[in-house]
């Protein structure tokens, strides 16, 4: 059974689907506490994805009618919609009863199994270093957008890219918001030195600004 806005259709693909709510882990004075989230589901999708071809997957901001408005999204492989996730809308958690945040992904399985043999990739012996961006961009330029930007860069010291935070607030513009890029870095031949790393995050923010107008926050 596959959600399109709107209405149900019934097809005879397999699906795997998931829920998740509340705390990520027991409340413990050791951890801050916090609530699952969007970025909680979407990991999870990621990791099946990884079972795959992942880079066939495309996350696109979601018009789904059981989705929150601006936090669900519509996964597609090889251009064709395969499935969903996001939060729930608030109306479907009041016809239900549910009165905290619910988050759900749905999606076909079939471009799971394309996964080609694992082949061994040659580890690095120096050290990664992280840098943080703190972004500030319009409401509708989604955090894939600007993963995809940095993941396009022919770099041979990015080794990674990820959102670890997204925040709207009063203090911020009206429609832009803040995203927090999380970027490792790291060299094959050498321990990378602060003028490599600050090069290359400099090109990253270059990037960004270009194609999605980001700023430093």
């Amino acid at each position: 059974m596959f959600y399109s806005t709107g209405k149900w259709r019934v097809d005879s693909t397999n699906h795997i689907s998931a829920v998740i709510s509340g705390l990520p882990q027991d409340e413990s004075w050791l951890s801050e506490k916090r609530s699952l989230d969007f970025y909680d589901i979407k990991g999870d999708v990621e990791v099946l994805m990884q079972l795959s071809n992942s880079e066939s997957f495309e996350f696109r901001p979601s018009n789904e009618a059981i989705l929150h408005p601006g936090q669900g999204a519509d996964i597609y492989y090889l251009n064709n919609k395969v499935g969903l996730v996001g939060a729930l809308h608030p109306g479907v958690l009041k016809a239900l009863g549910i009165d905290q945040k619910v988050f759900v992904f749905e999606l076909e399985t079939e471009g799971l199994l394309t996964k080609d043999l694992a082949k061994f990739s040659e580890l690095s012996k120096f050290p990664s270093i992280r840098r943080d961006l703190a972004l500030i961009v319009a409401q509708d330029v989604s955090a894939q957008q600007l993963i995809d930007s940095v993941k396009s860069i022919n770099s041979e010291i990015i080794r990674d890219v990820f959102v670890f935070d997204v925040y709207t607030g009063k203090e911020l513009i009206i429609n832009r918001k803040s995203v927090a890029l999380g970027l490792i870095l790291q060299g094959f031949s050498r321990t990378l030195t602060d003028k490599d790393v600050d090069q290359s995050v400099a090109h990253v923010l270059q990037i960004l600004e270009k194609e999605h107008n980001a700023v430093l926050r």
